[in-house]
């Protein structure tokens, strides 16, 4: 008996401690409250937390950090690692879920040269394949 009562407890607190992590669009809501506030540093922690979680406009959020290096209007806390190889990966998980943005970000990236400082080499179909995804929406 004394065994079954600490595995309901141990579930409960499990349980508990998930659900205090919140849910992707908590924590995407969190974020952006958080940017509203120029509290960029608590931005950028809930923005990545939302888009682990597989919330499409924090992953292409962080994609776009990675891709500018810091951001628009962001701040010089942090030195993002990465550059576009991160943001790649980001835009990817975002518009694989249909996020044109992150499409249109795509198809910048694989459209231009500059990026291959970073590894990711031009390629004019990948680019092609990502403006079509978007319907056309891409402008670059």
């Amino acid at each position: 008996m004394k065994y079954i009562i600490f595995i309901i407890l141990f579930l409960l607190a499990f349980d508990a401690s998930a659900n205090s992590l919140g849910s992707s669009v908590e924590a995407f809501d969190k974020a952006r409250v958080a940017e509203s506030n120029k509290n960029y540093e608590v931005a950028f922690i809930w923005y990545k937390a939302a888009a682990e979680r597989g919330h499409a406009e924090a992953q292409n959020k962080i994609g776009a950090l990675h891709h500018d290096g810091y951001g628009e209007r962001y701040w010089d806390l942090y030195e993002l690692e990465g550059g576009n190889a991160t943001a790649v990966k980001w835009f990817k998980k975002a518009a694989n879920q249909g996020n044109v943005s992150a499409m249109c970000s795509l198809h910048e990236i694989y459209s231009d040269t500059y990026a291959e400082s970073d590894g990711i080499l031009q390629d004019d179909d990948e680019a092609a394949k990502w403006n079509k995804m978007a319907s056309g929406q891409c402008f670059y």
